[in-house]
């Protein structure tokens, strides 16, 4: 399965080596890497046409979890998994994998604000408004060149928590 039109997905600078085993699972699946392309996003496409490919896209990376050399590549793996993990409904697993992944991201890290997001969108899953809201404050300004569909997803979690947008 090819990724398709990436004119949607944001180019962004992250290390190669910290994003390889989420660019190995999204291989595993059959999507090809393309230069340039921000393989969390890239994740985000894949769920967004094929949800049936999510419990795949857990699987194979939580086999990359076990076996990554350092935190970086743990912790994209683990945001890309939590990503995931709410797509099949599993509010409380992708909660911890959101959790984890952020704590160990560096806080100039792009993933930092997809990560935010998403555990915000777990915690309104699992009816904790308050906590998301919490975890909401301020992040609009770091979502500044994120995709369209990613800002949708932040407008949905803050209807989540009973914000209003202005």
């Amino acid at each position: 399965m090819a990724t398709g039109a990436t004119s949607s997905v944001p180019e962004v600078r992250l290390s190669p080596m910290s994003l390889a085993p989420v660019r190995a699972a999204l291989e595993r699946l059959g999507v090809q890497s393309q230069a340039g392309v921000d393989p969390l996003a890239a994740v985000d496409a894949l769920l967004a046409r094929d949800r049936a490919a999510a419990g795949r896209l857990v699987d194979a990376l939580a086999a990359a979890v076990a076996q990554v050399p350092d935190e970086a590549q743990a912790a994209h793996a683990l945001v890309a998994m939590g990503s995931a993990q709410l797509v099949l409904g599993q509010a409380a697993a992708a909660h911890g994998s959101l959790k984890d992944g952020l704590a160990l991201l560096k806080r100039d890290d792009p993933a930092v604000a997809r990560a935010t997001l998403r555990l915000a969108t777990a915690e309104v899953a699992a009816g904790d408004r308050q906590a998301a809201r919490n975890r909401l404050v301020g992040l609009a300004s770091g979502l500044g060149g994120a995709d369209d569909a990613l800002l949708g997803e932040l407008g949905a979690a803050l209807r989540g928590t009973n914000e209003v947008l202005a």
